[in-house]
């Protein structure tokens, strides 16, 4: 039976980790996966018809970065760079709209989104789960316990019940013992 519980208990403990933490690590398999198609992409050549051209002086107050010199996010696309052409007070990019790691980043925002964190207004299952519990066990108003004594054949049961925890029993010695 000990066996059943640990192994329950460490089951749920997983679903609750994967459920909190399990997006981030197959959010980054499936980056690297697309990265990789990219590259070899690249590596095959991409056609002159799908390259988009930017004059880097223009766009260099708007573009982020995401790996310096190889790919940046422009108005909310993202861009591998293919080649450059030019001078650095005029450099011209030849560049590849990467719209399957735009839509991945697009997912994931989605699902951060609903899950409810940075939307106070309309929290998501998991942080109103979290809310709840350090609103419970991290407060520092006293959480009181209804008790209620049963005398039973020279023993106490003290029961006491949580709306959070369900019920529980303690065996009281009666009478108590004296100092």
């Amino acid at each position: 039976m000990r066996l059943f519980q640990s192994f329950f208990g460490y089951l749920f403990l997983g679903l609750l980790l994967m459920q909190c933490f399990g997006i981030y690590p197959s959010f980054r398999y499936l980056q690297q996966q697309i990265r990789q198609e990219v590259k070899s992409r690249i590596k095959a050549g991409i056609p002159e018809e799908e390259l988009i051209a930017f004059r880097w002086n223009s766009i260099k107050e708007q573009a982020q970065w995401t790996k310096a010199g190889k790919e940046f996010r422009y108005r909310g696309e993202m861009f591998d760079i293919i080649r450059s052409e030019g001078s650095d007070s005029d450099l011209l990019f030849y560049c590849f709209a990467d719209l399957k790691e735009k839509g991945l980043f697009d997912g994931l925002n989605d699902l951060v989104r609903a899950s409810g964190f940075g939307n106070n207004q309309q929290p998501g299952p998991l942080k109103s789960c979290l809310q709840w519990f350090f609103k419970i066990f991290l407060s520092e108003q006293p959480i009181v316990f209804k008790l209620s004594i049963q005398q039973q054949s020279f023993q106490a049961q003290s029961f006491y019940y949580l709306p959070f925890l369900g019920e529980a029993f303690l065996n009281l010695l009666d009478p108590p013992p004296e100092a």
